[in-house]
């Protein structure tokens, strides 16, 4: 009896806390308004700019997190089994996944180079809106389950220290800063994305036999590699623009 006692007690005290952290958040998510221009084109601009000079090499991490996780989440949208994801000292990062070769294969490879744009969109419209809430905290669930499939250590350091920044950003940030600091993360994502992209390109025309996304879908697909790459990069844009014109298009 006393045992059943402990346990319900435990669950109470569980009940409790996870009813006091709901009421905190959604307490938290009715104070959020759409954040002024001025401060999302500056905050947007200075890091979308930042990915595009030296400083991009340290912060080109939070990028390759980005486009790891889109392999992640397209694989397992098209019913494949995430075996691991690795991310590299060198700011390089794989997946691997585990399903027939096929569509699902392809659409999981031309999920990488998108992820960064699409991710920046629905940030900067978040923020446009006033749901930066909803989107961290969205955020800091799809980080957590790639956590659980990361595979090692410096992968687990960098992606445990992207949920940190979510759940530091909770705790200390005032929700007025939300929306400017999701405009910095979008600016961030958005250049890299596009950076990547190019310096895609560069890396196949030095050296042809290289290993990319852009490569392995054009031999999939049959498709010419000049013609794989300029789709990604339209899909790329408009992964950024989509979300973007819409939010503009709702506030």
């Amino acid at each position: 009896m006393n045992w059943w006692q402990d346990v319900a007690a435990f669950l109470s005290t569980v009940g409790a806390a996870v009813g006091e952290v709901i009421t905190w958040w959604r307490g938290l998510a009715a104070e959020q308004t759409p954040t002024p221009w001025t401060w999302l084109t500056l905050a947007f601009t200075l890091t979308f700019a930042s990915a595009f000079t030296r400083i991009y090499p340290r912060a080109r991490h939070l990028v390759t997190f980005t486009h790891e996780t889109g392999h992640a989440f397209i694989a397992k949208l098209t019913g494949r089994r995430v075996a691991a994801v690795r991310l590299h000292t060198n700011t390089s990062g794989t997946t691997t996944s585990i399903g027939r070769p096929g569509i699902s294969s392809v659409l999981t490879a031309a999920g990488g180079y998108p992820a960064p744009a699409a991710a920046a969109g629905l940030l900067l419209a978040a923020a446009i809106t006033g749901h930066t809430v909803q989107a961290f905290t969205l955020a800091a669930l799809i980080t957590a389950l790639v956590l659980l499939v990361t595979r090692n250590a410096w992968g687990v350091l960098i992606t445990a220290g992207v949920l940190a920044g979510f759940l530091l950003t909770f705790r200390f940030a005032p929700v007025a800063f939300f929306g400017v600091i999701a405009a910095a993360l979008a600016g961030l994502l958005a250049g890299g994305a596009l950076r990547d992209i190019w310096t895609e390109r560069r890396v196949r025309r030095a050296d042809p036999t290289a290993s990319t996304d852009v490569a392995s879908i054009a031999r999939s697909t049959h498709l010419p590699t000049a013609a794989t790459w300029l789709g990604m990069l339209l899909l790329t844009v408009t992964a950024f623009a989509a979300p973007v014109l819409l939010a503009v298009s709702l506030r």
